[in-house]
This record gives structure tokens, C-alpha cells and sequence, in this order.
């Protein structure tokens, strides 16, 4: 079977190096991207099925969190129970 090729040259070498570059690194951050969204998704299942059993320990734990990161109580108390 006859097989036809174009010349080739460095610029069309490097504009198909480029191009495939391109392509890799917009597949690799379109995965990145999704994965971190569903990581973030099944965090936010894993706290939502935490609260229902225990919706005080769990209000307790994020004041433990921001206390320690500089809010006062009150503060603290205010952005856990948003």
C-alpha cells in the first residue's frame, strides 16, 4: 500500500511539539482539576453523614480549629456554627 509524506521541517517539527505539549498539559490539569473536585465532594458527604449523629462534637471540633488559628470564641464560635 503506497504510503505519502509531507516534507518535513523544523518548524512543522516544533509547532507539532508544541502542540502535542499543549495538549498533555490541558489533559493533565482537566484530571487534576476533577479529582480535586471529587475529593472535595466525598469530604463534603464524609461531614455531612458526621453531623448527623453528632452535631455537637462536630461544632466542637471546627471551634477547636480556628480558636487555635487566632479567633477569639466568640469569632470562632460565629464561623463554626456558619
Amino acid at each position: 500500500m503506497p504510503v505519502a509524506a509531507a516534507p518535513t521541517t523544523h518548524s512543522n517539527a516544533r509547532v507539532a511539539g508544541l502542540t502535542a505539549d499543549a495538549m498533555s498539559t490541558a489533559a493533565g490539569e482537566y484530571v487534576s482539576v476533577h479529582s480535586q473536585a471529587d475529593t472535595e465532594r466525598a469530604d463534603l458527604e464524609l461531614e455531612r453523614a458526621e453531623l448527623k449523629p453528632d452535631d455537637g462534637g462536630e461544632h466542637k471540633e471546627l471551634m477547636a480549629i480556628y480558636a487555635p488559628a487566632g479567633s477569639i470564641p466568640p469569632l470562632a464560635t460565629q464561623v463554626a456554627g456558619n
